[in-house]
């Protein structure tokens, strides 16, 4: 509409449940930022090949295929047998009650094999229930009468059809999930069972980014997301789903893990707030932290999440920060120390003795004492020697 010589624009949809904090276009340097930030992921082999892609979708297929080859099967015919009185005689059977199934809406392809060696009535009562292909798996009214179980099956993908429902642009949201979630596993701590955050909890804080800044592209949203989230903890870390049955997808979060998490939320955003003054690119972001140089190292067996629950529990503890990653031992040259190392056992025993070399036969195998016959200098006849 035209009020003078001003012409107002319709008012944008809001997202979310709070009005959005800027709705301001992306500039020139905005594009420019996230082309490089585009060449940056490209080597961490974020982004899908064609051919990868095509090979999914063909799976897919052929699964969905098996789905509606089975669902076949298992409604294949149900042998019914009529038990009437005994003034009902045959023939009844084949002219009355075959009159009745004709006027029923559900009964399709009815017809009586009355000379067959055994006599029937074959037909098509109510169908097979299909399922459109555009079914709308975020209508709550799909769960009526599904047992929990059933709920939770359907919940990963109600969810993250409700998140892309949620977001202003689907190509924006994905491209800055791609970098977060690139981030977050450089920077260890991408892991649900350990307490740090899944990828449906990265997935959701990115979504609601989006939805703070509507119109910004994924170099501005990245920044943004170190901006908004570690403000916005005023509980331990609290992220429901969006689709009922809404659930916290950050249950397993723990004091410590939260603590790391925020610590590198803070980093992320100086280091952004470098990238959009150009002082850095793009690469720093994603530079693995060495973690060992952060604490001192030590080895548990199981259950790290409850070891992390207990040693919060001691006062003089302040931050318990577990590393999701594994780090083999080198292939090439081992140190050969670190090979013995494997050997040891939960509860063994170690003794340490101080024999003459002609004992060791008695301690040790033969080839390893040959081995030891070749390598070693010529000693004295009384040496002693310590295992």
């Amino acid at each position: 509409t035209t009020q003078g010589s001003q012409q107002t624009q319709p008012p944008q949809k809001h997202y979310g449940i709070t009005s959005p904090i800027s709705l301001a276009a992306p500039k020139e340097t905005d594009c420019l930022l996230t082309q490089k930030l585009v060449e940056t992921l490209k080597p961490f082999g974020v982004f899908e090949e064609e051919e990868e892609l095509q090979r999914r979708i063909l799976i897919l297929g052929k699964l969905n295929n098996l789905v509606k080859e089975w669902i076949r099967e298992i409604s294949a015919d149900i042998d019914a047998l009529c038990v009437a009185p005994r003034h009902v005689d045959r023939s009844d059977f084949f002219t009355s009650f075959y009159d009745k199934l004709k006027l029923q809406e559900e009964v399709k392809d009815l017809r009586a094999v009355e000379e067959a060696f055994v006599p029937v009535i074959k037909l098509c009562f109510d169908g097979i229930e299909t399922i459109p292909e555009d079914l709308d798996l975020r209508d709550d009214s799909l769960l009526k009468n599904l047992d929990i179980r059933c709920i939770r099956s359907l919940n990963g993908c109600r969810v993250t059809d409700e998140i892309l429902h949620l977001v202003p642009n689907i190509d924006n949201f994905r491209l800055t999930l791609r970098a977060i979630k690139l981030w977050a596993k450089r920077h260890n701590i991408y892991s649900n069972i350990l307490g740090f955050l899944g990828g449906v909890s990265w997935a959701m804080l990115v979504a609601r980014t989006c939805q703070l800044y509507p119109n910004a592209i994924a170099s501005t949203l990245v920044h943004k997301f170190f901006l908004v989230n570690p403000s916005d903890r005023y509980h331990l870390m609290p992220i429901i789903t969006p689709a009922y049955p809404q659930q916290n997808s950050t249950y397993n979060v723990s004091v410590s893990t939260r603590m790391v998490m925020v610590e590198e939320f803070k980093q992320g955003l100086a280091i952004t707030d470098e990238i959009l003054l150009s002082k850095a690119e793009w690469s720093k972001l994603f530079e693995a932290p060495n973690f060992f140089q952060k604490y001192k190292v030590g080895l548990v067996e199981s259950k790290i999440r409850i070891l992390v629950g207990s040693l919060e529990k001691n006062e003089f503890i302040t931050l318990a920060h577990v590393n999701p990653q594994s780090f083999p031992a080198p292939k090439e040259n081992p140190d050969k120390q670190a090979i013995n190392s494997k050997m040891f056992e939960v509860d063994m025993k170690i003794a340490a003795m101080h024999v003459k070399r002609k004992q060791l036969h008695q301690l040790l195998p033969s080839h390893v004492l040959q081995k030891k016959k070749k390598g070693r200098v010529s000693h004295d006849v009384g040496d002693w020697v310590s295992v």
